[in-house]
């Protein structure tokens, strides 16, 4: 495994007319398109490993429309 695929549904609840965007690999797309992050080394899995872990975004402070994240994980290869 080389990367990690993220996408979230963006919803505006509070408008006369609620809306959700989703922005999946399976629904029509939007502007926002799906994102890729990266892992700094490859990891060999196998079926039946598990990963788990968290993910954690602020609002970057030097562009209000961008974000800063943190992925923190951790893989249990089933040997």
């Amino acid at each position: 495994m080389h990367a990690m695929i993220g996408w979230w549904d963006c919803e505006f609840s509070r408008l006369k007319n609620p809306i959700t965007l989703p922005t999946g690999p399976r629904t029509k797309g939007t502007h926002w398109k799906q994102t890729v992050f990266y892992l700094e080394h490859d990891l060999e899995c196998n079926k039946g490993d598990e990963i788990t872990g968290s993910i954690c975004s602020r609002r970057a402070l030097d562009n209000y429309r961008n974000l800063d994240i943190k992925i923190s994980y951790h893989f249990d290869a089933n040997k």
